[in-house]
């Protein structure tokens, strides 16, 4: 259950705009908290009993990750960013969902990567929609269009553990070789990139034993060809 507090980051750097943050929850009467100095796993937790987020950085230094995490964690967000975003796997259930939420609630520039061009409400400058199997190498002609990239999401690949056993050439593919593609394309052709996050999945650690948590850096053990493959594509990054 989640209380009425908001989240805003202790910092001593003024990029991180917490001046800023702490006025506007001021001026909107919220409630907030001032968190610093936690590990990531606690920073998760406070996350998930938290209302909401609140980060207005003063300039090019954000935290996408905690942003994204924070929006998986059910938080509402109060953003003030206009970065430049290239979500893939944009037909996805993770990516649609991710874009309606930064084209509803960010200033963000939104390229949205998939097999397919994505024909909906998303029309206006700040949306471009952009057909692409990764499966196959990007054209070097697409770097007029990515290459101010700032942050890649990359949500794209098969996650269907059943197919990848009858078809696991499908999901080496989709998941090692499509990661590769645009790792290589982004090394070439996108040089003011801040962060590529890539989502893997918690079928990496294998089997939980006696209901054990993983973290990060728990040992892996893979178990079908699909956990293999996002391991793999884990190492290319």
């Amino acid at each position: 259950k989640k209380n009425d507090e908001w989240v805003i980051l202790r910092s001593d750097s003024w990029i991180k705009g917490m001046g800023d943050c702490i006025r506007f929850a001021k001026e909107n009467d919220l409630t907030y908290k001032l968190v610093g100095g936690v590990s990531h796993d606690e920073m998760l937790k406070i996350l998930s009993e938290s209302k909401g987020l609140i980060f207005l950085p003063k300039g090019g230094d954000t935290c996408p990750r905690l942003v994204i995490e924070a929006f998986l964690l059910g938080c509402e967000l109060e953003l003030k960013m206009t970065s430049k975003i290239l979500v893939t796997g944009a037909s996805g259930f993770l990516g649609r969902n991710l874009l309606d939420y930064l084209y509803n609630n960010t200033d963000h520039k939104i390229y949205a990567l998939s097999r397919s061009l994505i024909e909906e409400s998303h029309m206006s400058n700040r949306f471009t929609s952009i057909s692409q199997d990764l499966a196959k190498p990007l054209e070097d002609s697409m770097k007029d269009v990515l290459s101010d990239i700032e942050y890649i999401i990359h949500l794209a690949g098969s996650s269907d553990v059943k197919r990848s056993i009858e078809n696991p050439i499908e999901t080496f593919n989709n998941n090692v070789l499509a990661t590769t593609n645009l790792l290589d394309f982004t090394s070439k052709h996108i040089p003011n990139l801040r962060k590529f996050i890539f989502f893997s999945t918690a079928e990496v650690f294998g089997p939980s034993i006696e209901n054990e948590k993983f973290k990060e850096d728990s040992p892996k053990s893979p178990q079908s060809p699909y956990a293999f493959t996002k391991y793999a594509a884990e190492q290319m990054c």
